[in-house]
C-alpha cells in the first residue's frame, strides 16, 4: 500500500496518477507473511524518495508496484535502507519493520507502525 501527498498525484480517468520524480516521496506500508529470512509475519513500512526513471516506458509511480513485489529481495536487500536500480528506475529509500503479529490494537498500530512511518517520511528531505 503506498500514498502519496494529494499535490504530488492526479486523477485520470478514474486512477491515480503519480508523476515520478526525484522530488516524489512515498509512504510505502507492506505485510510480509511468507519470507524464509523473517520467521515471523512481518509489516514494513517507510518511504522511498529519490525516484529516477530510467525508461520512458515507465510512467507513472503505480505502474512500479508490481516491480516491487517481483524484485523485492532485490530492492529490499540492503534493508533498512534501499539503494536499488535497474533498467526500469532508480529508487532510494528507508525502512524499518514491526512484528504483525504483536499489534493488537489500533492504538498499537499507531504507536508502532504509523507514528514511525510519518517520522521517517518527515527526515526524508
Amino acid at each position: 500500500m503506498a500514498f502519496v501527498e494529494e499535490s504530488s498525484t492526479r486523477l485520470e480517468g478514474g486512477m491515480t496518477f503519480t508523476e515520478i520524480n526525484e522530488n516524489l516521496k512515498i509512504l510505502y506500508f507492506r505485510i510480509v507473511l511468507d519470507d524464509k529470512n523473517k520467521p515471523e509475519p512481518k509489516l514494513m513500512f517507510g518511504v522511498f524518495y529519490h525516484i529516477k526513471k530510467n525508461k520512458d516506458s515507465v510512467k507513472k509511480f503505480e505502474n512500479l508496484m508490481g516491480a516491487f513485489e517481483y524484485n523485492d529481495n532485490k530492492i529490499f536487500a540492503k534493508y533498512p535502507d534501499i539503494d536499488y536500480e535497474d533498467g526500469a528506475i532508480k529508487i532510494a529509500g528507508k525502512f524499518n519493520t514491526a512484528d504483525l503479529l504483536e499489534i493488537n490494537s489500533s492504538i498499537e498500530l499507531m504507536e508502532k507502525v504509523i507514528q514511525p512511518a510519518i517520522r521517517i517520511y518527515e527526515s526524508i528531505k
